[in-house]
């Protein structure tokens, strides 16, 4: 059975990916320098894998959640690098904030497309009536893309 992260539009698990990497080159870096923000630096690529990238095959909305404070957490980061006067954690912080903000909004569009307005059309053009659409949703449920909560629940607004 396919997963969520197989499924995943590339650009997300890249955006989270690019999330985790700069947190891991800025641990490295202080590493280099002897600097104990490491632990924060690190803690942030395990939290961003954790919460968000593991996220993304068991729950969409906890993976934006998720990938959403991540990013304001990145932000309160590039704000306190800017007062520490470390320009290159500035643009490290500020590239990963922007990599998370991408993610999430990415995964909100995702989010709101699974269920489309009566009488759209689907991504691939075919007509999505209510049993269209209540296919798409036995789909994704049964694939592992939404949670029973998250498939009642849009079952229920489909009507």
């Amino acid at each position: 059975m396919p997963t969520l992260t197989q499924k995943m539009p590339d650009n997300i698990k890249y955006a989270v990916l690019g999330a985790i990497g700069l947190n891991a080159f800025m641990t490295l870096m202080l590493i280099a320098a002897g600097d104990m923000g490491l632990v924060v630096a690190a803690a942030l690529a395990v939290g961003i894998y954790y919460s968000v990238y593991r996220n993304l095959k068991d729950n969409l909305t906890a993976a934006k959640s998720a990938a959403t404070a991540c990013a304001v957490v990145q932000v309160f980061f590039v704000v306190w690098s800017v007062f520490a006067g470390t320009m290159p954690f500035v643009l490290l912080n500020l590239a990963a904030a922007f990599c998370l903000g991408y993610a999430s909004m990415q995964l909100q569009q995702l989010e709101k497309s699974i269920v489309a307005a009566p009488g759209s059309a689907t991504p691939n053009g075919e007509p999505s009536g209510r049993a269209a659409q209540l296919r798409m949703l036995e789909e994704l449920h049964a694939s592992g893309v939404l949670t029973n909560e998250e498939f009642e629940r849009k079952k229920q607004a489909l009507g």
